[in-house]
C-alpha cells in the first residue's frame, strides 16, 4: 500500500471541489477561477477535471456544466476525509478505492512493467514541481519592486524574440511609458510598453487601455505592450484588439519558464528560481537598464 502524501495536485483538486460545491460551472469558467488562483496551465486544469471524473468525483451534464456527483457531495458536507485521500492518490495516478467502496484496493501492477511504474511517477513529481515553480514565481512578481519588474519585463520581451533591443524610460515623468521595445539594434520600430503590477484581484480596466492607446498614437506608433501580473477585464480586450498586444499574468509567467530568464538550470528537466534576479534592487533614478538579443 503507497503511503499518500501531500501535493501541488491536492491544493487544485480540492479547490476544483469546493467551487462546484458553490453551483454548476463551465469548463472555461473553473480554468479561468482556476488560472487566477494558481496560475497552472488549461492543460492541467482539464487533466484534473477528467482524473476526477474518473473518481467518480465529477461529471458533465448535459447543460456542458461540470457538477459534483451526489457522493463527492455527501463527502464535502459531513467532511469526510476519504475526499481527501481520493485526491492524493493524483500524485500516483491511480485510484485507491471508489466512492461505493469501504476499503481501499491496491492496482494490479503485475502486468505493468517497474521502469514504467517508475517513469510515470517521475513524471508526475516533474509536473507538480513545475507547478510550485509557477505559484512561486507569481509570489516573485507579486512582491518585487515595481521598476525592477519594469526592467524584468523588457528582457523577457527580447529574449522571447519580440524585439532586438528594449530600454526603460526615466522612473519619473515617463509620460504613461515604461519602455520602448525596438525590432532592431538600431531602434527601427519603436513599441511603448506599459507595466502594471497588479494583484490577482485587480483587473485591468478598459479605461486604462484607452489611455495607452492614446499615449501610443501621441508617439506615432499604432501598436505597444500592456503587461500586467494580473488579468485583464473582457471589455478591456475589447478595447484592444489588434491595436495592442495584451500580456496577462499568466502569459508573463509562460514567457519565464520558456526563455528561462531569472531560472537556473539544475539538469535537464528541471530549473530553480534565481530569486535574487528577481528581488534586487532597480537601477537607480537617471540609469536607463538596455539589453539586447
Amino acid at each position: 500500500m503507497k503511503t499518500l502524501v501531500p501535493s501541488a495536485y491536492d491544493q487544485v483538486a480540492f479547490n476544483i471541489a469546493t467551487l462546484l460545491h458553490k453551483g454548476n460551472m463551465t469548463e472555461y469558467d473553473l480554468e479561468r477561477e482556476l488560472l487566477s488562483l494558481f496560475g497552472i496551465s488549461s492543460e492541467v486544469v482539464r487533466d484534473l477535471l477528467s482524473q476526477m471524473e474518473k473518481l467518480k468525483l465529477l461529471c458533465f451534464n448535459e447543460d456542458n456544466h461540470w457538477t459534483l456527483t451526489t457522493n463527492c457531495l455527501i463527502l464535502l458536507d459531513n467532511n469526510d476525509n476519504r475526499l481527501s485521500t481520493l485526491i492524493s492518490s493524483f500524485q500516483f495516478g491511480d485510484i485507491p478505492f471508489t466512492i461505493q467502496e469501504e476499503e481501499n484496493k491496491e492496482e494490479d501492477t503485475q502486468e505493468k512493467d517497474a521502469l514504467e511504474i517508475f517513469r510515470d511517477e517521475i513524471e508526475k513529481k516533474i509536473n507538480e514541481y513545475n507547478i510550485s515553480l509557477g505559484l512561486r514565481l507569481k509570489e516573485l512578481l507579486l512582491s518585487m519592486n515595481a521598476y525592477r519588474l519594469e526592467e524584468v519585463v523588457i528582457e523577457l520581451l527580447v529574449k522571447s524574440g519580440e524585439g532586438k533591443f528594449g530600454f526603460t524610460t526615466p522612473k519619473s515623468n515617463d509620460g504613461g511609458i515604461d519602455g520602448y521595445l525596438f525590432e532592431s539594434n538600431l531602434k527601427r520600430g519603436g513599441m511603448p510598453i506599459q507595466t502594471k503590477r497588479y494583484a490577482e484581484n485587480i483587473y485591468v480596466t478598459r479605461s486604462e487601455i484607452h489611455e495607452f492607446i492614446s499615449v501610443c498614437r501621441s508617439e506615432g506608433v499604432k501598436t505597444g505592450y500592456f503587461v500586467t501580473t494580473s488579468f485583464f477585464s473582457d471589455t478591456a480586450k475589447g478595447v484592444a484588439r489588434l491595436e495592442l498586444c495584451l500580456v496577462d499574468g499568466e502569459q508573463l509567467i509562460d514567457l519565464i519558464l520558456k526563455t528561462k530568464v531569472g531560472l537556473i538550470k539544475q539538469s535537464d528537466y528541471l530549473y530553480s528560481i534565481d530569486e535574487e534576479y528577481f528581488l534586487r534592487s532597480p537601477l537607480p533614478s537617471g540609469k536607463t537598464f538596455e539589453v539586447t538579443a
